[in-house]
Order: C-alpha cells, then sequence, then structure tokens
C-alpha cells in the first residue's frame, strides 16, 4: 500500500487534513469495514473488504502527513497505534465471521471460523503488547532484536499482504484459507517473538547482574 500512499497523502496536504484527521477518520472507516463483513452477504463483505484496504492506505497517509506537516509527536503516534491495533483486531475477526456465515469446502468443514480467526487476533495483539513492553526497557535498540520479524510483518500485515489478501479471498470464496493462513502465521510469529524476547531479556538480566557483582566485590 505505501507506493499507492505518497500521491494521496499529497492530496490530503493539499486539502489541510491534519495527521490526527486522518487517524480518526481510518479508525471510523474499519469500524464500518468490519461491520460489512459480519453481515454475511457476499456483496457487504467485498464492499468491506475494500472499504479494510482503504484504512491500510489511510494508515500510510497519516504518516506521510505528519513528517510533511511536521505534526510528528507522541499523542499521534498513539493516535496510530490505537487505528491499527483496532483495525488488526476488526479484519481478523470480520474475516473469522465472514469466512463462518459463507461456507467452506468439505475440507474445513468442522472448523469454526470465529474462533479461529479470534485465536489469530489475540496472538497478534499480545505479541504487540510484550513488544511494547520490552520497548520501553530498551527503547529504540529494541527493534534490532526481531529486525527480520518485523520486516515479515510488515510485508504481510496491515500495509502488506494482508488486506489485499482478505479482498481476493471474498471474491473468489477462498477467505477461509486466508483466515487459516493468518491464523498460523500470528499463533507461530507470537510463540518465535516470544522465545527471542524472553531470551534476550534473560542475557540483560544475567549481564546486569554480573556488573552488580562485580560493583559490589569492588
Amino acid at each position: 500500500m505505501r507506493p499507492l500512499s505518497f500521491p494521496a497523502a499529497w492530496v490530503c496536504v493539499r486539502l489541510g487534513l491534519s495527521a490526527n484527521q486522518i487517524s480518526l477518520f481510518s479508525l471510523l472507516v474499519s469500524l464500518v469495514a468490519a461491520t460489512m463483513m459480519a453481515l454475511g452477504h457476499r456483496n457487504h463483505a467485498i464492499i468491506g473488504a475494500i472499504l479494510f484496504n482503504s484504512f491500510a492506505l489511510l494508515d500510510c497517509i497519516d504518516g506521510h502527513v505528519a513528517r510533511v506537516k511536521k505534526e510528528a509527536c507522541s499523542y499521534g503516534g498513539w493516535m496510530d497505534a490505537l487505528g491499527g491495533y483496532m483495525a488488526y483486531s476488526c479484519v481478523l475477526l470480520a474475516s473469522g465471521i465472514a469466512a463462518e456465515q459463507l461456507g467452506s469446502p468439505a475440507i474445513f468443514h468442522h472448523f469454526n471460523f470465529i474462533i479461529i480467526s479470534a485465536v489469530a487476533a489475540m496472538a497478534n495483539l499480545l505479541m504487540r503488547l510484550q513488544y511494547q513492553h520490552y520497548r520501553s526497557i530498551q527503547g529504540e535498540n529494541a527493534a534490532q532484536t526481531i529486525k527480520a520479524h518485523k520486516r515479515v510483518g510488515a510485508n504481510l500485515g496491515v500495509t502488506g499482504f494482508l488486506m489485499p489478501a482478505v479482498l481476493l479471498g471474498v471474491i473468489f470464496g477462498k477467505l477461509d484459507w486466508v483466515v487459516v493462513f493468518y491464523a498460523l502465521f500470528y499463533v507461530s510469529a507470537y510463540i518465535i517473538v516470544t522465545l527471542r524476547l524472553i531470551k534476550t531479556i534473560q542475557k540483560i538480566q544475567n549481564s546486569f547482574l554480573l556488573k552488580r557483582e562485580s560493583g559490589s566485590e569492588s
């Protein structure tokens, strides 16, 4: 979505829109998108998926506008994170509800896609919550710990392939496959990132204890 966001951001700047206004609007778009997809009709689900892709575009635009208009601040970052977390929850849960209502092939006949999507949403949000707490300890250096994981997540996440995959899944009747894939992806990512953070924090703690012991001996 990011390449498309540059000309769109230029239009928003010309219209005098602020980054926070765009963030708030994107939050509303994600809620409407989730509602449309959860209605259980294919045409409504397509509209919802299109709106989710619009959110992904807006999620890139607000950052561009903030940098161009020098509006970047902690509050703006919080607003952007709020919209992102809401969208991650909404798109996964709404996709699960839509997949459950629109029907599935025999291979997924006994699957409950609402539960599967809920597990995916929880795994994604818990992973992000743990990372934010770790970042509060390590600061900007935290990103280096899971640099590769963040790159993969960016390519497959909200501004990557997630939203187009949901739209294509609805259009071609493969939304159930999309839900299963992202459930496996986010649960696996949660486990890998959690283990990586635990290992890193143990090293930091051990290093701190060794320094303290050395200081007390001297």
